[in-house]
């Protein structure tokens, strides 16, 4: 696989994973200012992966030594790795099941409710703040991220060469929000005559169900990337984190 087609399905895979990017985006669709508030947001979040990006490429393989020599297991088997990796991919489908069968009820309460009562109304600062915290607690354990960061960091591609990458990462972690802003262009004369609790219960639905079939996707995947090594002597994803 090529660095781009790699970079490009870890992003989409990185932006699905960590859905309440996408969630936010579309409550604010959802506001009394959907587009310009949607759009503010979204170069917030963005414009920090980037430079979060571009800052732990060019730390990463400092960081990595430091990990190891760190660790209370320095020096992990392959065998012992791929096993822990398993029993997380297990602890993570089975979180993803658990998060669907109670969230899945009609009128479950929401942070993100409480959320868009204080940001809805916000000004531009405020909303560009908030895209800039959603990235920045996100990126520490975007581990689709960091596996891509530490490749480009190990092919020693420079300051300018990362950037191309880094760059091309971030427009597929944010396909499914400008997907999502096309679709509500589309049918925006429709969608503005809903009840504002309609299109918040739809959104509500859609994460529970972002949320629940990417925990169980990556667990699943992760589950299968164990199993291959364990059982046929190589993992579907080349390399390891740590």
């Amino acid at each position: 696989m090529g660095l781009a087609a790699y970079s490009f399905s870890l992003s989409l895979f990185d932006s699905l994973s960590t859905a309440q990017q996408v969630v936010l985006f579309a409550l604010l669709l959802t506001s009394a200012r959907p587009v310009r508030n949607a759009l503010t947001y979204l170069v917030g979040v963005s414009g920090t992966y980037i430079a979060c990006g571009v800052v732990g490429c060019q730390i990463f393989g400092r960081l990595q030594g430091v990990l190891k020599r760190s660790s209370l297991l320095p020096d992990l088997s392959d065998g012992n790795y791929y096993r822990m990796e398993l029993f997380g991919g297990l602890v993570m489908a089975l979180l993803g099941i658990w998060y669907f069968r109670r969230h899945r009820a009609p009128g479950t309460a929401l942070a993100e409710d409480r959320l868009m009562a204080r940001f809805g109304s916000a000004g531009s600062g405020a909303l560009f703040a908030l895209g800039a915290f959603v990235s920045i607690t996100t990126f520490p354990v975007s581990v689709p991220y960091l596996l891509a960061l530490g490749k480009y960091a190990a092919l020693h591609l420079g300051v300018l060469g990362s950037l191309r990458y880094i760059l091309l990462y971030n427009m597929g972690y944010a396909l499914p929000m400008f997907v999502l802003l096309a679709a509500y262009l589309l049918r925006r004369q429709k969608l503005s005559k809903h009840p504002e609790a309609v299109a918040r219960e739809k959104v509500r639905r859609l994460n529970v169900h972002l949320t629940s079939w990417t925990l169980a996707a990556t667990g699943g995947l992760a589950i299968v990337d164990s199993s291959s090594f364990l059982m046929l002597g190589h993992a579907l994803i080349k390399g390891r984190l740590l």
